[in-house]
């Protein structure tokens, strides 16, 4: 069974297995845990592009995991919090 089978399951476990299941995913989720919160930072940190960085932090927010809040208008930058959801990966994120 893919990826995408995974999240139109009624199992739960499958649907956040489909959105945080990727090694990419894992790593922004790591740093958010320990501290990180500038796009900048996660750059930094996990070493992916920022193409990926983007899309990943996006999935992250739609699915209520991440919130972005502005710190800056010019240029437009933002930081990046867990919601009590994306928190509640935590027991996940370290086992």
């Amino acid at each position: 069974m893919g990826r995408a089978a995974l999240s139109s399951q009624t199992c739960t476990i499958a649907r956040a297995a489909a959105l945080v299941g990727d090694e990419w995913t894992l790593m922004i989720l790591r740093e958010m845990f320990l501290g990180s919160r500038r796009f900048v930072d996660f750059l930094r940190q996990t070493r992916m592009s920022s193409h990926l960085l983007s899309q990943r932090l996006k999935k992250l927010e739609a699915a209520g995991f991440v919130r972005r809040k502005a710190y800056s208008d010019r240029p437009p930058r933002y930081v990046y919090g867990l919601t009590e959801m994306g928190r509640a990966l935590w027991p996940v994120v370290i086992s």
